[in-house]
């Protein structure tokens, strides 16, 4: 009785991480879309323009190539083709980009 019970809980659990990873998956794809959608909508409409802004193209194809170029490491790296670099970090250079404002005391004190 006490076997079948857990075999339900394990069920269960499984059946929920299938179906988080599902969530997780269709967000991923649906940040992607918008993603690669953005550049090649600007590059779109700046082309049917009578005098295409060459500035803007080229921003939008540096949007696109940086975003396709990240999707294919990120495939690398799933693949196992491809290290990170695991280099420490001080933590206080986190903090000081979202911190720019904060005092250098206050970043000090933490």
């Amino acid at each position: 009785m006490v076997a079948a019970k857990e075999r339900g809980i394990q069920s269960q659990q499984r059946a929920s991480v299938v179906s988080e990873a599902a969530k997780l998956q269709q967000t991923l794809f649906d940040s992607l879309s918008h993603e690669l959608k953005t550049p090649v909508a600007t590059i779109q409409a700046t082309l049917e323009q009578r005098h295409p802004d060459l500035a803007e193209l080229r921003q939008a194809a540096s949007r696109l190539r940086r975003t396709v170029g990240q999707l294919l490491d990120a495939t690398r790296i799933e693949s196992g083709l491809l290290q990170p670099p695991w280099n420490g970090v001080d933590p206080r250079s986190l903090l000081r980009l979202p911190c720019g404002s904060v005092s250098a005391r206050t970043i000090k004190s933490l």
